[in-house]
């Protein structure tokens, strides 16, 4: 994963812990929800919502959309599945991204149109205005044995555009974002992702790297897993020898780009 100097190493941490306690023998309905809710709040938008796409039509697929604190008349939301979708001043850069090979993209409305103009659009007027949004920051996924879907993070009028530093933090989180959502088969698709560079640690250099990514200090993990300060600073550095990290951050990105499975295993030897 490629480490943003944007991104501060709390909300890596903050990253780290979202997708460590999402179960991952979790359901769909069960995952997702939590999954988009707790992106949204690491960027501090206000609302968000997934849909995935038709493959051909890019329409949004039925049943496979969901949302976190939006708020507006039932009809306005209704509407944008068969119809807003196509309005969007985005939705040529989807339909160019879902034909591409690249797995994921992030814009912002107002990264490409002015203010203005979003005011003026019809988008605006007959979809985000009702729901009392102006500002959307798009993921857009492409992933393996699934359809094309994207995920919309909203801030209300009155609020401020994302920043820069949100926008690379969303791209922090794609690559498990992704995993998540293939885990689950979300839009129909996807499946298990498979196991690879966890294994370059043995049990204990994953405990220890857990911890070091939930901001524990050498001490203290010395302390948790009663072994010495001396041992866990020899297993820090064997650890950042294997995955060829050189510092704290590193290390949260690589566990953050490592396979679910072995993100969740914490959180299955806690259940």
């Amino acid at each position: 994963m490629r480490k943003s100097s944007l991104v501060p190493l709390c909300v890596y941490k903050q990253a780290f812990e979202l997708f460590n306690e999402l179960r991952l023998d979790g359901t769909k309905d069960d995952v997702v929800p939590g999954l988009i809710r707790g992106s949204a709040k690491i960027i501090s938008a206000e609302s968000a919502a997934i849909c995935a796409t038709d493959d051909v039509s890019l329409a949004p697929l039925a049943g496979e959309s969901m949302g976190w604190n939006l708020e507006g008349p039932p009809e306005v939301m209704a509407r944008y599945a068969s119809t807003y979708y196509s309005h969007d001043p985005l939705y040529y850069r989807f339909k160019t991204f879902a034909q591409s090979k690249s797995t994921f993209e992030v814009i912002q409305n107002v990264d490409a149109l002015s203010r203005p103009k979003i005011v003026d659009s019809e988008f605006f007027c007959e979809f985000l205005r009702p729901l009392g949004q102006m500002y959307y920051l798009s993921l857009y996924l492409n992933i393996e044995d699934a359809p094309p879907m994207y995920i919309g993070f909203h801030r209300r009028i009155g609020s401020r555009p994302f920043s820069d530093r949100e926008k690379e933090t969303i791209k922090m989180l794609a690559p498990q974002i992704s995993e998540r959502l293939r885990a689950v088969r979300f839009g129909g698709g996807g499946k298990m992702p498979r196991q690879n560079k966890s294994g370059l640690l043995s049990r204990r250099e994953m405990e220890i790297a857990k911890h070091v990514a939930a901001g524990l200090k050498n001490r203290e993990i010395g302390e948790t897993l009663f072994i010495t300060e001396q041992t866990v600073k020899d297993h820090i550095y064997n650890i950042f020898r294997k995955t060829g990290v050189n510092n704290r951050v590193g290390l949260v990105c690589w566990l953050l780009n490592c396979p679910i499975a072995a993100l969740g295993q914490t959180a299955r030897e806690k259940g």
